[in-house]
């Protein structure tokens, strides 16, 4: 469990979504990829797009045992968004985070806690993208939704 300080408030990054971020920052994207707060400059200001944003959706982590069971399995939903400076450009950011999510190999970035990938899938594709226009700079959004699904792994000594 790891807890960043955001632009605004403490985030919860559980070690699936540290995977899928480090998996996504290792596949060398031309724009950064972070934990669900906006990036901002040392001056406080939000950092002009693109990006690719990843966070635990609310409210959909699940645990079906104990976390001391070596036999839990983990059901978390993750939501990318992408934000761009035209709409074209948020799509072609979240296009690219499709392809690296559906090749996602998370056995890796998983091995020190201990657990094992069951399943990976795009739940809700993206409904269309939206302008924001309460920022400085507008900008354009696009997200998915998917879940992820682990299990403890048991060694043998």
């Amino acid at each position: 469990m790891t807890f960043l300080r955001g632009a605004r408030t403490p985030v919860y990054v559980a070690p699936q979504v540290k995977a899928i971020v480090d998996m996504l920052n290792d596949a060398n994207p031309k724009f950064p990829v972070d934990y669900w707060f906006r990036p901002k400059d040392p001056n406080e200001k939000f950092e002009d797009p693109p990006y690719l944003l990843v966070r635990v959706y609310p409210s959909a982590d699940q645990m079906t045992g104990a976390l001391s069971d070596t036999q839990t399995d983990t059901i978390i939903r993750v939501q990318l968004m992408a934000a761009g400076r035209t709409d074209l450009e948020a799509l072609n950011v979240l296009d690219w985070a499709r392809i690296h999510m559906q090749r996602a190999n998370l056995e890796p970035y998983l091995e020190d806690e201990n657990r094992a990938v069951m399943d990976l899938r795009l739940m809700v594709s993206s409904a269309g993208t939206t302008r924001d226009d309460d920022l400085p700079t507008p900008m354009f959004v696009n997200s998915d939704l998917y879940e992820l699904r682990t299990c403890r792994l048991t060694r043998n000594p």
